[in-house]
């Protein structure tokens, strides 16, 4: 993260005002429909600057954000799915981490493109409200898992919400529930 600080004194303006404008409009994006901002800000952060930043950039926007959304959402949060989500994904930051200072892996947007337009079918436009049984202790893995692609991505928030639909929550409550739930992982990375 110390090439931040280098080379953004470098940059013009105008790039940066175009990211600063995205980034208001991707965090009020993502609080009001649930998630997804980050994923907005992919395609712009790539252009402005670089596949290589743009994890670290993405992954500190949502830190910083996070505070004022966990203290909307506070009542509405799923303690238990923290339980079972949460160690695992510490440990996914980790190596997700580690993974990200050895690897280029941004192939890996592609695939997550393709899951989120698979959850459109999964859940057929709205009509059903379940494609699948998913029991909360299958958090676990999926933590660990979610955990290390978002560090190497920078923006899976979306890929949670079939997981917390299948386990019966409201179609509102994903938006809280990631709040809380990524909010631990997301202070290591």
């Amino acid at each position: 993260m110390g090439g931040l600080i280098e080379w953004l004194p470098e940059m013009e303006f105008v790039p940066l005002l175009i990211l600063f404008v995205a980034g208001v409009l991707a965090f009020i994006l993502s609080t009001i429909s649930g998630g997804g901002g980050a994923l907005v800000l992919v395609p712009i952060v790539n252009w402005l600057l670089g596949v290589s930043n743009t994890a670290p950039i993405l992954n500190l926007g949502t830190f910083l954000g996070r505070p004022a959304r966990l203290i909307i959402f506070w009542k509405y949060i799923h303690w238990r799915l923290c339980f079972y989500y949460a160690p695992a994904a510490i440990i996914g930051a980790w190596v997700g981490s580690w993974f990200f200072a050895q690897t280029n892996l941004s192939f890996l947007q592609i695939f997550v493109a393709l899951f989120l337009i698979s959850t459109i079918v999964q859940f057929r436009l709205g009509k059903v409200k379940r494609s699948f049984i998913f029991k909360e202790w299958y958090f676990i893995p999926l933590g660990l898992i979610v955990s290390i692609l978002g560090t190497l991505i920078g923006a899976l928030g979306p890929v949670l919400n079939p997981f917390y639909l299948n386990t019966g929550l409201d179609k509102e409550a994903p938006s809280q529930q990631k709040q809380q739930i990524h909010s631990l992982p997301e202070s290591l990375k």
